[in-house]
């Protein structure tokens, strides 16, 4: 069933293959997420997200962790499995990105995402950690994350953040969207700065000014920089980067069409500016 709303911002599984062929023809890089939210599922989703690394390689993964149970079982349950997927990945010369969610999986998931890069970012960048820079305490963990000696390399996604409706309550969000955006931007001008020649940032936005920065940096020859926008949205931005062989991606969503619906509703929320003027 083809449903305009859905089609363009999320596919289903069997449509998987041709998006991936038709933004790659375009010099665009997909980020594949199953969207499954439903942490019940646990068991399911972790056998779909395996089959998929293993039918499409040489790709970028999007990874929710409380689709694999997070809070639902043993943390170390968890672990094992995105251990597993992550050497499943890195096997057929993927990436995985772990998606940051809820205020009360904070830190769970960062502390798996430190885990992760520890023990896969030893040589070159395989794992990227997510940080939500609507979050108050944000700007000091990626400062920190940069700067301190390690034994990794830093694979870093930046995002404003998609549940402040469900988190703004917890006192942990700025309050002014602004601060966010200063916030955002001052991550990008302090990876270009302080990061090491191997570290990787994919700066996930629509924002104009963010873009713009991005570009900017990326004319400098700093290639460890790269954009990333939602399928169906900015794609004048998306085609223009891809024509000046900038690295870009595009998340594409799939999954069922109930299993596609708390995405579609947090992309409505975040975006209803953009998206009352898509139809």
């Amino acid at each position: 069933m083809y449903i305009p709303i859905v089609n363009r911002f999320t596919c289903n599984s069997k449509q998987l293959s041709s998006y991936i062929k038709k933004l790659n023809k375009n010099s665009i890089k997909p980020i594949i997420d199953y969207v499954n939210e439903n942490p019940s599922d646990f068991k399911s989703n972790y056998r779909t997200i395996k089959q998929t690394l293993n039918s499409h390689k040489k790709n970028h993964f999007a990874i929710k962790l409380s689709s694999l149970g997070l809070h639902l079982k043993d943390l170390e349950c968890v672990k094992k499995d995105i251990f597993d997927l992550s050497e499943t990945a890195i096997k057929n010369n993927s990436k995985v990105l772990i998606d940051a969610e809820y205020d009360s999986m904070f830190k769970d998931i960062n502390n798996i995402s430190n885990d992760l890069m520890n023990e896969f970012n030893t040589e070159d960048v395989h794992i990227y950690k997510t940080y939500q820079m609507y979050r108050k305490d944000t700007m000091k963990e990626f400062i920190d994350d940069i700067k301190n000696d390690k034994n990794y390399y830093i694979g870093a996604k930046l995002v404003r953040g998609a549940y402040y409706n469900l988190d703004e309550k917890t006192g942990n969000l700025f309050e002014k969207i602004d601060y966010t955006h200063r916030a955002y931007n001052d991550a990008i001008k302090y990876f270009t700065y302080y990061s090491c020649d191997k570290d990787k940032l994919i700066c996930a936005t629509h924002n104009p000014k963010s873009n713009k920065l991005v570009e900017e940096y990326i004319k400098s020859d700093n290639d460890n920089i790269a954009i990333a926008h939602l399928l169906g949205m900015s794609d004048n931005l998306t085609d223009k980067y891809s024509k000046k062989n900038m690295e870009v991606f595009k998340y594409l969503p799939y999954g069922d069409l109930k299993e596609t619906i708390p995405y579609l509703s947090r992309r409505l929320y975040e975006n209803y500016g953009i998206l009352k003027y898509l139809y």
